[in-house]
């Protein structure tokens, strides 16, 4: 458990830093990693501290040698601006714009590297401001014309507040916001699913229908039917509350056992 407070702890300081550009270090080989679920599913894990604090470290690493690239490529390009070599520098500015085009994954999420036995428990008045803003913010940000970089800057937020604030009562409403976010608004249900499993298993009184919307995933997304089928019998089970859900569940399971 230290281990991973650890790992918590630098992945938390990387989110504050915008993932600035750490010293790289050395990576020790480690063994093949062992996960957990079937081959190809979304929440397959790894379950071994060490090996995970490796998987950061190469992120980390990743990450500075991402950020120093972009950097040395600026450098170059108003190198050859001041030279007067105009066609270098247009290459190296066809560089970089192709670079700003590219999907740059995380790799790693607050979600996958904090605890599954964490505790929405505890009343922190700053979790709860950080919270409340965040939310304000996404709530801007989906307007008529959808504010994508206020969409963003509110889920750092409340990945801080995992972060920051492991224990306080508002981590599920932060991963299921962000899980929403992933899954509605950056078309990333891959991320979205981890985020929604948290949720109830951060608090297993949460009012959200996470397992609902992890069935709808593996059901349109992946076609995975069998686990579908799993968390459609989840929801209607444990959110019964939201009666649309259920009723759609059933069916689902009706017809995905017909086939």
């Amino acid at each position: 458990m230290k281990k991973l407070s650890l790992i918590l702890m630098v992945f938390a300081a990387l989110l504050i830093s915008g993932c600035g550009n750490p010293t790289p270090q050395e990576v020790q080989e480690s063994k093949e990693p062992k996960v957990v679920e079937v081959a190809g599913d979304p929440l397959k894990f790894i379950e071994d501290d060490a090996i995970r604090a490796t998987e950061v470290q190469l992120v980390e690493q990743m990450v500075s040698y991402r950020s120093s690239y972009i950097e040395q490529l600026e450098k170059l390009g108003k190198f050859y601006d001041r030279q007067g070599n105009q066609m270098k520098a247009v290459w190296a500015k066809q560089e970089l714009d192709a670079l700003a085009k590219i999907d740059k994954r995380p790799y790693i999420v607050v979600a996958e590297i904090t605890s599954p036995d964490l505790e929405a428990s505890e009343s922190i008045a700053e979790a709860d401001g950080i919270y409340m803003e965040a939310v304000q913010q996404i709530t801007d940000s989906r307007g008529v014309f959808s504010d994508m970089k206020g969409l963003l800057a509110a889920k750092e937020k409340l990945e801080n507040l995992i972060a920051t604030y492991p224990t306080s009562d508002k981590i599920d409403d932060a991963a299921w916001q962000i899980a929403e976010i992933y899954n509605r608004d950056l078309d990333d249900c891959y991320v979205a699913m981890f985020y929604y499993q948290r949720v109830w298993q951060w608090d297993s009184d949460n009012p959200y229908s996470a397992r609902f919307a992890v069935a709808k995933i593996y059901d349109d997304e992946f076609h995975n039917y069998t686990r579908a089928c799993e968390f459609y019998e989840k929801a209607i089970q444990l959110e019964p509350a939201y009666t649309a859900n259920v009723t759609y569940a059933k069916n689902r399971i009706k017809a995905i056992n017909s086939k």
